[in-house]
């Protein structure tokens, strides 16, 4: 028997283009969130089937669990909520994970029902779920996940590439989101030196920036999330970081 609590708000990370750290920046605002709340339940999701990679550092050691089997298990009639609860990794900030698929050259036998099913377990179990998704949408876990966005946050640098393709990302998530949802803005790797203007088309699309995290070289995906928390202060003073701005923007 499944519960019935359906009130789980689902916070969507969609990169403008693949590469500009929208998995990093899902991890990192999970962390925080996590962090600020600890009484509340927090599912971090890996949707993007072409580069299934969330947490991928925090979560080597579990190379079993995972959304296959739940798409194996909804194919099968028998998913429930114990089942699905197995297949989420637990990290160690508290966070449960559900990783990526293994089938990312055949990530269209993921389809829209099994999104649904999903997407109704993440809500009935988790109080807050972070989604990081494709910039496609050529597979189902990035338009389910947008039509189903309680909250979108779009991610993107300040470089040239970004600035060339910003209008199509933006097109698909104002296709598939719900009408009510503003989206939202997230500098990435925000490179000071660059005399692109983005601040045209923020002001078209009506889109609300919420934070800028700072050109920093040395960021790997994912990597070493206590170390970017927490700086060489006195250990029970925690650091503000371009996270924390990003986490008050999205309130609770």
């Amino acid at each position: 028997m499944n519960s019935e609590n359906t009130n789980g708000k689902l916070t969507v990370i969609y990169p403008v283009t693949q590469g500009v750290g929208g998995k990093y920046v899902a991890t990192n605002i999970a962390h925080v969130y996590k962090e600020r709340f600890p009484e509340k339940k927090v599912a971090l999701v890996d949707f993007d089937f072409k580069a299934p990679y969330l947490a991928g550092y925090l979560t080597d050691n579990d190379k079993v669990h995972g959304i296959d089997n739940l798409i194996e298990k909804i194919d099968g009639g028998f998913l429930d909520d114990e089942l699905f609860k197995e297949n989420m990794v637990v990290m160690e900030n508290g966070i449960e994970l559900l990783k990526g698929t293994k089938l990312r050259n055949n990530h269209y036998f993921i389809e829209q029902k099994h999104m649904v099913e999903i997407v109704k377990f993440l809500r009935n179990m988790y109080d807050v779920v972070f989604i990081s998704v494709s910039t496609q949408a050529d597979n189902a876990g990035t338009t389910s996940a947008l039509f189903e966005a309680d909250e979108l946050i779009v991610v993107s640098r300040n470089d040239f590439t970004c600035y060339s393709i910003v209008d199509s990302a933006l097109e698909i998530a104002n296709h598939y989101k719900k009408d009510e949802v503003v989206l939202k803005w997230v500098y990435n790797q925000y490179f000071e030196g660059s005399n692109l203007d983005f601040n045209g088309l923020i002001g078209e699309n009506s889109l609300e920036v919420i934070g800028v995290v700072p050109f920093d070289k040395g960021t790997i995906d994912n990597r070493d999330l206590k170390g970017k928390a927490f700086g060489n202060i006195i250990k029970r003073k925690r650091q503000e970081t371009p996270f924390d701005e990003i986490v008050t923007n999205l309130g609770e």
